[in-house]
């Protein structure tokens, strides 16, 4: 690497500072569709899996039913205001299942890997723009970008996505991306810890194998910003049993938008209208959201030993555990967003040197830079390696 891009990666100041945008945002490089979810018929077709709303009767469980907030069990009166557990529960729920005909769930999507977030939407500090610019271009050269693209692309064919509806017995993966067309078994990946390697991912592969390696390529570049979007079609299927229960996405709404056809409705599942034989229907689906969560469920640089790949967030949020692996306060965690950001400089000319965990910290940097979001902070001057010290041949 030539000592010109180390010198950019230190925004040109012989300084070696430079001083922090209180307005700062990228934008995402990984755009997903909603994920519509079918029901996979005898015949090879599909029918929108179908969200209906039913009437169910059940037990009070919840803690208020029987205790105050202070944990006292309820008696006589107060009991019999409370959510008395002598008393049945009835309830109206969004519910959603497969054909009582088939016994095969299909989540089809669409995403697109685009160079989008290779330079800030918006930043206040001209300097700070260099010194993105440099990290930039030597995560180009030092192959940050085709590690990223190999993970995603694990996790667009590991069965992450499907979430809870993955329990059954994996009945593959397709990937379409313009006229060519990749098969996978996502079966033999379904330990999703950590990164098994690319040649896993291959192994995976029942046609198509060969041209694995040229698809990370393709992502690498599109995110790179060095080719246009890559667009990505994505169905995958899972067999259960017959008109088996699906999970769409959940929503969280406001109590005043809960009420429908006069009832009250304690589950909302995420449901858009379609046709079906004329018939208007409730076609469920997968937010977008949800998806690109799994699919950028990446990070194993948080330094917990305890954890493998989690979101690449902010924070290391782990919304099972309730925990933030990369707290700003826990000295033995992985740099946060905003610390890895701020340090943007320095991971670039310790990346260039090869020092140990550069790469690490510049595949987590990158990671957010492609995730997108607003990271302005008060401005203040932070230090860069002095350019004067970094040996560009490592």
């Amino acid at each position: 690497m030539a000592k010109e891009t180390v010198a950019k990666a230190a925004g040109k100041k012989k300084s070696g500072k430079f001083t922090l945008p209180a307005n700062l945002s990228f934008r995402r490089s990984i755009d997903v569709s909603d994920g519509l979810m079918y029901s996979v018929m005898p015949d090879g077709t599909r029918r929108p899996v179908v969200v209906e709303q039913v009437t169910v009767r059940g037990a009070m469980g919840n803690s208020t039913a029987g205790y105050t907030k202070q944990g006292v069990p309820l008696v006589g009166e107060a009991l019999e205001k409370a959510q008395n557990p002598t008393k049945p529960n009835i309830q109206s729920i969004d519910r959603a299942a497969l054909d009582v005909d088939s016994d095969i769930l299909e989540l089809a999507f669409s995403l697109a890997f685009h160079g989008g977030g290779n330079a800030p939407d918006a930043c206040s500090k001209v300097d700070y723009r260099d010194a993105m610019a440099g990290f930039i271009e030597i995560a180009r050269e030092k192959g940050i970008y085709e590690d990223l693209a190999r993970r995603y692309l694990w996790n667009l064919v590991n069965g992450r996505v499907l979430w809870r509806n993955g329990y059954g017995i994996p009945d593959g993966c397709v990937l379409k991306v313009g006229a060519k067309e990749y098969s996978f078994d996502w079966g033999v990946l379904r330990e999703r810890k950590r990164f098994p390697g690319l040649d896993a991912v291959a192994t995976a592969c029942i046609s198509g194998a060969d041209g694995v390696p040229g698809l990370v390529r393709d992502i690498s570049l599109a995110l790179a910003g060095s080719t246009d979007l890559l667009a990505i079609d994505v169905a995958i299927r899972v067999r259960s049993y017959r008109g088996a229960e699906v999970w769409p996405s959940q929503e969280f709404v406001e109590e005043t938008q809960k009420r429908r056809n006069g009832r009250e409705i304690s589950r909302v599942l995420a449901a858009r209208g379609s046709r079906v034989d004329g018939n208007f229907v409730r076609h469920g689906y997968m937010h977008s959201q949800k998806i690109g969560n799994a699919i950028r469920t990446i990070d194993e640089w948080h330094g917990d030993a305890t954890f493998g790949a989690i979101p690449v967030e902010a924070f290391g949020w782990v919304q099972s555990e309730l925990v933030a692996l990369r707290a700003p306060a826990d000295e033995n965690a992985g740099l946060d967003a905003y610390r890895s950001l701020e340090s943007v400089g320095m991971t670039a000319a310790a990346l260039g040197e090869n020092k140990k965990g550069a790469v690490e910290q510049s595949l987590y940097t990158l990671a957010i830079i492609v995730r997108g979001g607003v990271f302005g902070v008060s401005e203040k001057e932070v230090a860069l390696a002095p350019v004067a010290e970094v040996d560009a041949n490592g």
